[in-house]
């Protein structure tokens, strides 16, 4: 049962993600910061600054309420608007950390290093950022990977900054920057064939 709802989830985000190839020009984000909760499997912590105009960074704490695990990732993220820059799809990938819990001592033992990835979709309304994912994490124990884990939630976030005219000042002369390189790898081809 999980595999066929774990295929479909991925038809529809790869459908989302060749779509949103079509809007390529528009911005990512229509927010600098937003904190708020995390739920799945468990339920947890987010916060997501937006770094540049298509690219953001996570921090997750999750797990300890339902599950006795704990996580914690710092993961960055690459979004593509879907006709606005109020609904994206995004994937990721970054580092993070996994508690053990011990039962006979009570106490989180065991740590270990992850390699969290992440795909989804989000969605901000006003002040209100709405996202869901599926996240897999690659636990590894004395630098060997022992296990490969995968967490799909929902997050629902505050938007605490919107996305600054500043920043969109930035963003203009990103794309100028970017046009100017463009033009320039054009030019160097040009010439190079000219010259043969």
């Amino acid at each position: 049962m999980k595999t066929i709802i774990m295929g479909k989830n991925l038809l529809f985000l790869s459908f989302i993600f060749v779509s949103s190839l079509f809007s390529v020009g528009l911005h990512a984000q229509a927010y600098d910061t937003a904190v708020g909760i995390r739920i799945g499997s468990d339920y947890g912590a987010t916060i997501q600054q937006r770094l540049t105009k298509k690219w953001t960074l996570e921090g997750l704490y999750y797990g300890g309420f339902r599950e006795e695990n704990v996580h914690a990732n710092l993961i960055a993220q690459r979004h593509f608007p879907i006709l606005t820059r109020r609904t994206n799809f995004y994937i990721g990938a970054g580092v993070g950390s996994h508690w053990i819990y011990n039962d006979s001592s009570e106490s989180f033992g065991e740590q270990r290093f992850t390699i969290p990835a992440v795909i989804g979709l989000e969605l901000s309304l006003g002040r209100l950022n709405i996202s869901g994912d599926i996240m897999p994490h690659y636990i590894f124990d004395d630098n060997k990977l022992t296990s490969l884990n995968s967490v799909a939630a929902l997050s629902v976030r505050y938007i605490l900054v919107k996305k600054k005219p500043a920043k969109k000042i930035i963003d203009k002369v990103e794309d100028r920057i970017s046009d100017l390189n463009k033009k320039a790898a054009k030019n160097k081809k040009k010439n190079k064939k000219k010259k043969k």
